[in-house]
């Protein structure tokens, strides 16, 4: 689309005009605007890819973050996917323990001192804070686990998530 614009548009075709241009471009392609390039009296080149499939809800909005950081509780049972063979307590068992590490934090209690005493991860209580993930993306976790890390605000406690790996509490650090 390099073709010369007519003297009179080559004069009104101001940096606004361009970006309008650009987001009606992405639009009208049902797309995201990726990319542009422009060249002094030529039309501007725009780019553009298109959205990602699936339902709203699983898209990522214009201002959600593409990682965050956040801190977890991981309380596993024996049919717990990676579960080490010190693990010998039932899925209810389980249940029963990360409710009880819930109902302790909902009561004021420390989440660090909490996530440290009451996970089963392996090396989580040494990590500072306790549980910690450092930062990841969305896809570097199963969906139900960042679905609910990712909703979070900062400083935010979930509630209880259940993934194949066990129980979780997560709270979200940035």
């Amino acid at each position: 689309m390099n073709a010369q614009p007519p003297r009179a548009a080559r004069r009104r075709l101001t940096p606004a005009l361009v970006l309008a241009l650009a987001g009606l471009a992405a639009a009208a392609c049902d797309g995201t605007l990726t990319g542009m390039h422009a060249t002094r009296g030529v039309l501007p080149t725009i780019y553009a890819e298109p959205l990602p499939s699936g339902s709203p809800e699983s898209r990522p909005s214009a201002n959600e973050p593409t990682s965050i950081a956040a801190q977890h509780m991981l309380v596993m049972h024996r049919e717990s996917r990676s579960a080490p063979p010190t693990v010998v307590r039932t899925k209810a068992e389980a249940r029963t323990r990360v409710e009880e590490a819930q109902q302790k934090i909902r009561d004021g209690a420390p989440v660090d001192e909490i996530f440290g005493r009451y996970s089963d991860e392996p090396g989580a209580a040494q990590r500072e804070p306790p549980g910690s993930l450092g930062t990841f993306s969305r896809k570097s976790m199963v969906k139900r686990f960042s679905d609910a890390a990712f909703k979070l605000q900062v400083g935010e406690v979930s509630d209880i998530i259940e993934t194949e790996f066990g129980f979780h509490i997560i709270r979200r650090l940035e």
